[in-house]
């Protein structure tokens, strides 16, 4: 069993390459993530961009009234 030296470990961390990671793209329109070397979205036809660049979806919450339509129904299936 051979010995690790300290000193290989710590120049094999700075290689260059070892923490390279390719740029993330996705689409405008779908969100669809793309390939680094894509620079249009197969489905949409347009051009991708970096994730960061992606307009913020808005989620809207269901209201108070869909969620109490819901209850009705499970308890009757219950009994």
């Amino acid at each position: 069993m051979g010995f690790l030296d300290p000193k290989k470990l710590e120049d094999d961390a700075e290689l260059p390459g070892s923490g390279v990671e390719l740029d993330r793209l996705a689409c405008p329109i779908c969100r669809r993530e793309a390939a680094p070397w894509e620079d249009r979205c197969p489905d949409c036809d347009v051009a991708t961009v970096p994730p960061e660049q992606l307009e913020p979806t808005a989620v809207e919450a269901p209201g108070l009234a869909a969620l109490a339509e819901g209850l009705d129904d499970e308890d009757d299936a219950s009994r």
